[in-house]
């Protein structure tokens, strides 16, 4: 049974003492901007008058709003490298909200979820033992 890691290649205690100041100004900023997020996320939800079209952002949205909060409690406990694939997700989500809000709104979405579909056929006929 070992006594924890090898403090000269993982100090976590002196990990987070080290960049206490950046975990002080980033946190509360990354959790004021999740909390802020949900609360826009609930008033679109909650103005009723959704169609078929805007599934795409209900769906794209609060995976942005999850990833950002993973960063927030990666970087809480100064668990910097593990940000960098989550960022770069988040990052996506924003450009696919932005593309699907841009122009021709109503043919980009059901496009999206168009191809959504036909990937998640694709992946149901590979695990069903009845198909080729």
């Amino acid at each position: 049974m070992t006594e924890g890691p090898f403090p000269k290649i993982l100090n976590r205690v002196q990990a987070r003492v080290d960049a206490g100041n950046l975990i002080d100004t980033a946190c509360p900023l990354l959790e004021e901007l999740v909390d802020y997020a949900t609360w826009v996320w609930r008033r679109c939800e909650m103005a009723g008058n959704t169609t078929y079209e805007d599934m795409p952002a209900f769906v794209i949205y609060p995976h942005s709003i999850e990833i950002t909060d993973g960063v927030e409690v990666l970087i809480a406990q100064s668990c910097c490298e593990p940000t960098v694939p989550l960022i770069r997700s988040s990052f996506e989500a924003f450009i696919s909200l932005q593309y699907l809000l841009d122009d021709d709104y109503k043919n980009r979405s059901l496009s999206w979820l168009y191809f959504d579909h036909l990937r998640a056929s694709k992946k149901y006929r590979q695990l069903d033992p009845e198909s080729s």
